[in-house]
């Protein structure tokens, strides 16, 4: 099914996937399936060269998962073991996730505010909130408007942060 949605969506956009020998997709429902599958990635990472994992919507694995102390843990653990491929392999990790709306009448609204970025009059956030927002080492938020889609870069380098926002118009300038 996840081959058949990329093979729509690539020739949607003019796109003809030819081969997709090197190309490995497994639809991943569970969070202990994700973490199990997270640490069988070195084998295919030594024996089958990966170089890139994409997560299509982390938050999905995360969704009924309310002991926030045990899902920090995990997103640790998580982080953990791509990092470590990472400078291993030269794993590049992309976990895609949902944006929610912050709200200003929430009694935590000051530290919801944090990874917040502005989109038409609204504040949107990661939804996995802050303790996913400090294990990861760069969010690109991306928001996709009527006539432009924004980009805010936030790439942490030990220390600091760098924040870079860029805008395209419709006719995809800066």
């Amino acid at each position: 099914m996840p081959f058949i949605r990329l093979k729509k969506m690539a020739q949607k956009r003019g796109y003809v996937l030819k081969s997709c020998k090197q190309l490995f997709i497994k639809d991943i429902n569970d969070l202990e399936e994700f973490c199990k599958t997270i640490e069988r990635l070195e084998h295919l990472c030594k024996y089958q060269k990966v170089r890139l994992l994409v997560v299509d919507d982390i938050y999905r694995l995360f969704f009924n998962h309310n002991d926030y102390i045990v899902r920090a843990k995990t997103y640790y653990q998580i982080s953990k073991q791509l990092r470590y491929l990472a400078q291993k392999y030269h794993l590049i990790s992309v976990l895609i996730n949902q944006a929610v709306d912050v709200f200003s009448d929430d009694v935590l609204f000051v530290k919801s505010w944090h990874g917040s970025v502005l989109s038409e009059n609204k504040r949107m956030k990661s939804s996995l909130g802050l303790s996913w927002s400090n294990v990861i080492n760069s969010r690109i938020m991306l928001v996709k408007t009527k006539n432009s889609i924004k980009c805010l870069f936030k790439l942490s380098l030990k220390m600091f942060y760098i924040r870079l926002m860029y805008e395209l118009s419709t006719n995809m300038s800066l």
